[in-house]
Order: structure tokens, then C-alpha cells, then sequence
């Protein structure tokens, strides 16, 4: 797949008022498929649609580049930060989203930057996200299939397989992460 760094694509954002900070944001109404979230200063949550993945080139907080060397893998305990959230998600869900993210990631390493807001791309799949943020403002990453990859196999060796959890790299704002499409994540 070739990166369109120039496509144009009409972009609808979909803010969804949020109570105060901790509460479910309604957002289970969203259609599947890939979107960039933005995590506002009064905590609300605007979801903007991307039909196609390669169009975050064009959409700011983010950004699709060539290939990079991926991370680091970290090694022992001190390396690594695990979540597990104690609730099981939708197995065929999940499975989907994680493909999809796959197919992405295939072709592409996908950078993010945080400015004053907390950003993340999520890929939503019949009520279950799959998502990559950057848990800081003023902050920037970038996610290769080999980082993606590692983030998962590191979730189901302390969590069960399809539950709720995320997975943060050491010393980094960066966090991969699967969840039901109400909880509320990336809140910086």
C-alpha cells in the first residue's frame, strides 16, 4: 500500500460530551473502523473518522512514515509496565481489531504527537478498541508491527488473552492498549 500523504479526505469529527473526568464517554455508538481521538481540556473526547489509515498523514496529531528500527524490546520487570483491567472483552472483537492494526502496521510505522491535548488512534470493533496513545502532552512516538506485536505478547503474558488491559513502554508516554469502547483511556 502506498502512503497518500496528499489525499484529501472530508473528515468528520464526532465530539461526545463526556461527564467529568472518569466517567463512561457514550461513544459505543461509534461505527467500526479507525479513528483519531482526541482527549480535550474539558474532558471531552472528539473521535474524527479515518476511512483509510494512510489519511493520518493528513490529519494533525498525526502522522504515517516510512520504515524506522523499531523499539528496543525491553527485558525484565523494571522494563515494563502491564495494566490488566479484570474484564473479559468480545474475543471475535477484539481478533478484529488486532488485524486490523496488523494490516496497518504492515505497510507503515505510524508517529504520533501530542501537543496540548492527549491524542490516540484507536481501531473500534463491535464495542471493543484496540489503540495506541501518547500519554503525554507535548510528547511524540511512533509504532511499528514489531512494537505492536510486542505490546500484545506482553498484555496476554501477565493478563488474560481478551481482557481489558494496556501495555506502556518504560521511561515513555507511549501505551498500546484494548478496552470496551466506554472506558475512558488516554487521559494523559
Amino acid at each position: 500500500m502506498q502512503l497518500l500523504a496528499t489525499l484529501l479526505l472530508a473528515l468528520t469529527p464526532t465530539a461526545l460530551a463526556a461527564p467529568a473526568a472518569g466517567h463512561t464517554a457514550p461513544h459505543a455508538a461509534l461505527a467500526n473502523g479507525f479513528y483519531l481521538s482526541t482527549v480535550n481540556a474539558d474532558g471531552t473526547v472528539t473521535h474524527t473518522p479515518v476511512d483509510d489509515p494512510s489519511a493520518l498523514a493528513s490529519v494533525q496529531g498525526a502522522s504515517a512514515f516510512s520504515r524506522r528500527a523499531p523499539k528496543e524490546p525491553t527485558a525484565g520487570l523494571n522494563k515494563r509496565f502491564v495494566s490488566c483491567w479484570g474484564r473479559q472483552l468480545d474475543n471475535a472483537g477484539t481478533d478484529k481489531a488486532v488485524d486490523q492494526w496488523k494490516s496497518y502496521l504492515s505497510t507503515t510505522i505510524l508517529e504520533l504527537r501530542s501537543t496540548d491535548r492527549t491524542y490516540y488512534v484507536q481501531y473500534i470493533n463491535d464495542g471493543v478498541t484496540v489503540y495506541y496513545c501518547i500519554n503525554a502532552r507535548n510528547s511524540v512516538g511512533s509504532l511499528s508491527l514489531e512494537d505492536f506485536n510486542y505490546a500484545l505478547v506482553q498484555m496476554d503474558a501477565t493478563c488474560r488473552r481478551y481482557e481489558a488491559s494496556y501495555y506502556q513502554w518504560d521511561g515513555s508516554p507511549e501505551i498500546v492498549g484494548k478496552a470496551s469502547v466506554n472506558d475512558r483511556v488516554c487521559l494523559g
